[in-house]
């Protein structure tokens, strides 16, 4: 089974989920990219599970690893990482 690395896109005013965007990442190059990640307990350096609520500088550091089309909007949305 393969992990599905995403960024989950919601409104903040009613939370609202608006889009996904699948990352083409490993574990090992996302923690890299995010030196400033905060793992959980239950997370490990070679695999993370859990959602993680992305600030605007770490959405720009992953930026090159989306793949697709991704115009983020700080002002209105909240962006989680996700593995599916």
């Amino acid at each position: 089974m393969k992990l599905l690395r995403v960024i989950e896109e919601y409104q903040i005013k009613d939370e609202k989920h608006i889009g996904r965007y699948e990352l083409d990442i490993d574990t090992e190059t996302m923690l890299k990219t995010l030196s400033d990640l905060v793992l959980n307990q239950d997370d490990n350096e070679d695999e993370i599970f859990d959602p993680y609520f992305l600030n605007e500088n770490q959405i720009r550091k992953l930026y090159p690893f989306i793949k697709g089309e991704f115009n983020f909007d700080f002002e209105n949305n909240i962006y989680e990482f996700n593995v599916l």
